[in-house]
């Protein structure tokens, strides 16, 4: 087993994620008090260290869910109307 306290450590990636992400372990459990603060890529550094390539890759995820979903709450805020895509994207996720 492999549990990671304060897992929030790794969800932008960098040297610890890399470290962490190269231990090999059967189980790998995450705990965190963090939650995710306004970036939906900070799910995918977590899930990348509990279930690798689940999500994809990181490029493609930012691509697939991250990117429409930043972009749909941004014309929100702009606007008050929201994107479809932003809103399919969250609902796939």
């Amino acid at each position: 087993y492999l549990v990671l306290d304060e897992a929030h450590a790794i969800k932008g990636g960098g040297k610890t994620a890399r470290a962490v992400k190269g231990v090999r372990a059967r189980r790998r459990l995450a705990l965190t008090g963090t939650p995710l603060q306004n970036r939906v890529a900070e799910l995918w550094g977590l899930f990348d260290f509990l279930m690798p390539g689940y999500l994809g890759s990181a490029r493609a995820f930012e691509r697939a869910f991250a990117r429409p979903i930043r972009d749909s709450r941004a014309a929100f805020l702009r606007a008050g109307a929201t994107l479809p895509a932003g809103e399919e994207a969250l609902a796939a996720l």
